[in-house]
């Protein structure tokens, strides 16, 4: 299964930046492509891809952890989805 989410054009200057990001899942892990792009008025400028693996993991995992390095979860510290440690 893949997932493209756009990346929406930001202007900055004469340019306009912008993109996607392909998300696609292999064996017990993502692939995670971001397609970047600089535009102007005559069109793309550049292009440039760039590709991470990045591994699933529980909330509780990650937790777990980092608990092994001293690190402990501070409960209700602002949102939820961020999970946000101490060192202990």
């Amino acid at each position: 299964m893949r997932t493209v989410h756009p990346l929406p054009a930001q202007p900055l200057g004469r340019h306009e930046y912008g993109g996607r990001m392909v998300l696609s899942a292999d064996a017990g892990r993502l692939r995670t492509r971001f397609d970047n792009r600089v535009r102007d008025v005559t069109g793309v400028l550049r292009e440039h891809t760039e590709t991470f693996w990045m591994w699933l993991a529980s909330r509780d995992d990650i937790a777990a952890e980092l608990a092994q390095h001293g690190f402990t979860a501070v409960p209700d510290a602002g949102d939820p989805a961020v999970l946000t440690v101490r060192r202990a």
